[in-house]
């Protein structure tokens, strides 16, 4: 692994992480719709009956690790 593959690295983990601390939120109407929230610290939601948009979390974790992926590859020098 060299100098710019553990920058990459590096980042993409602190990209996740910050993600995982201030995810998307969602609440479920009445009628049983889902309304965007939008992001909030995890530990203080935007409303009390919101919830973690876990779809939405998980599709931004997928597109930052294969982005990071394909930046780790980019710089293989091997």
């Amino acid at each position: 692994m060299n100098d710019m593959q553990k920058k990459v690295a590096v980042v993409t983990v602190g990209i996740l992480a910050v993600m995982l601390l201030f995810p998307p939120f969602h609440r479920q109407s009445s009628s049983g719709s889902f309304y965007g929230n939008g992001y909030s610290f995890i530990l203080s939601p935007p409303m009390s009956v919101a919830t973690i948009d876990i779809a939405t979390l998980l599709t931004q974790w997928l597109f930052v690790v294969t982005a990071g992926f394909v930046a780790y590859r980019y710089f293989d020098t091997s």
